[in-house]
């Protein structure tokens, strides 16, 4: 079987997922026997018949049966997570080819990267939600891109750990924070200075640190600007606060 590295951005789309499931049913299902009457229920499992010569396994065939066998194969489990860990794999040995280059001596170049590369799987993270509510599998997806987080964290230069002190920190998430200046500046309460997305995005970016739940501990915003306008454009950016709901009602 062939499993797909691709760019993490695009991995947990709906669309995307779609694209992987129908290769899945087609290099999975069709070069065997499945059961049309049995598959896929609500958890993707597709109920197969391999026949003589013919094992499912994660990257390709182990062993070869005399007789035919059924056997319970789950997307997810059983191919997305391989993809999963493809692209991963990927997207870190490319972090670590691009740390090498003279570029990345720099200690702000070299922070300012790993931050955004941090970004891009926190946003992985928050597509979970496209796999279904109900999945079992996204406990196991998000374990796995938290401790991604972690790795690329560790090659942080250390002098920024005083940066960070000297940053105030919102015991909100960074789409709460998002949120709450641009409730303030919608408002008019902020300073004149500060009358569009860049320029706030920009300001949160200098002086703000907001909380990471997944890792426990406080982050410096990066990307502020495009997190606000997704506040107003994304659905998955879209959904309630209760913490600034208790407090102003937002």
């Amino acid at each position: 079987m062939i499993f797909h590295s691709t760019d993490l951005s695009s991995l947990f789309q709906e669309s995307f997922i779609r694209i992987l499931k129908n290769d899945f049913i087609v290099t999975t299902l069709e070069l065997n026997e499945a059961e049309q009457n049995e598959f896929p229920n609500q958890n993707n499992d597709y109920r197969v018949i391999f026949g003589p010569g013919k094992v499912f396994v994660p990257g390709g065939v182990d062993r070869y049966p005399d007789e035919s066998y059924r056997k319970v194969v789950n997307f997810y489990k059983d191919y997305f997570l391989e993809c999963l860990k493809l692209s991963l794999h990927s997207f870190r040995k490319e972090v670590k080819r691009f740390l090498e280059t003279p570029c990345m001596q720099n200690p702000d170049s070299r922070y300012y990267y790993l931050e955004e590369k941090v970004s891009i799987l926190e946003n992985c993270e928050g597509e979970l939600h496209n796999l279904g509510q109900q999945n079992p599998i996204v406990k196991e997806f998000s374990k796995i891109l938290v401790e991604e987080i972690e790795y690329i964290n560790a090659f942080k230069p250390k002098i920024y750990e005083d940066l960070e002190a000297n940053k105030l920190k919102f015991r909100l998430s960074k789409k709460e924070v998002c949120l709450l200046f641009s409730h303030l500046n919608k408002h008019n309460i902020l300073s004149p200075d500060v009358v569009n997305d860049r320029e706030l995005g920009h300001q949160l970016d200098m002086h703000f640190m907001y909380w990471d739940k997944k890792t426990n501990r406080y982050r410096i915003m990066t990307n502020s600007r495009n997190t606000i306008g997704k506040t107003r454009t994304d659905l998955g950016h879209q959904t309630p606060s209760t913490k600034l709901n208790e407090i102003f009602g937002l």
